[in-house]
């Protein structure tokens, strides 16, 4: 019986977890595509003058 518990805590634990990773990853691609945009922006504005 006292297992059930520790292994439901376990797998909340591994749900925040994944969570956490999901939204640092998203977060992480939309840092990365601003990034580019700025890049590709400051690039094109270089070229131009």
């Amino acid at each position: 019986m006292p297992a059930a518990p520790g292994g439901r805590l376990f797998d909340l634990d591994y749900l925040i977890l994944g969570e956490l990773v999901v939204v640092r990853i998203l977060f992480l691609s939309l840092a990365v595509t601003l990034m580019l945009l700025v890049l590709n922006n400051w690039r094109l504005q270089h070229h131009s003058h």
